[in-house]
């Protein structure tokens, strides 16, 4: 059929289901058709207070870089503070593939896997 390849929402739409315990969304559903979310380049700011270190999930490989906690730019990855040196792994609790949190929303996940 034919459909936009751009689409802009004039208005906030109601989350449902797990869409209402997410940070962001990166793929929505609208009718039969699938829209991905493209955050457009270089809209935050460069500097940003408390910022985070994330990384790769091998970060042997893909290194490491400061994030701001306040916005969705990594996923939780959940391990006991005192056995931080014993961890080969870490837990996960994403809600879909791909999801990504701020830095509260992250840490109270890994707060209830405790």
């Amino acid at each position: 059929g034919d459909y936009e390849l751009d689409v802009l929402l004039e208005n906030d739409m109601t989350c449902t289901g797990i869409e209402c315990n997410v940070d962001t969304l990166r793929v929505v559903k609208v009718g039969n058709v699938y829209y991905e979310f493209v955050e457009k380049p270089c809209i935050q700011l460069a500097f940003y207070r408390d910022a985070k270190r994330i990384q790769g999930r091998d970060n042997r490989k893909q290194g490491q870089m400061c994030a701001n906690p306040d916005l969705p730019h990594a996923r939780e990855a959940c391990c006991r503070g005192e056995r931080y040196r014993e961890v080969r792994s870490a837990s996960t609790s994403y809600l879909y593939d791909g999801e990504r949190m701020t830095f509260s929303t992250a840490a109270e996940r890994c707060g209830s896997l405790c």
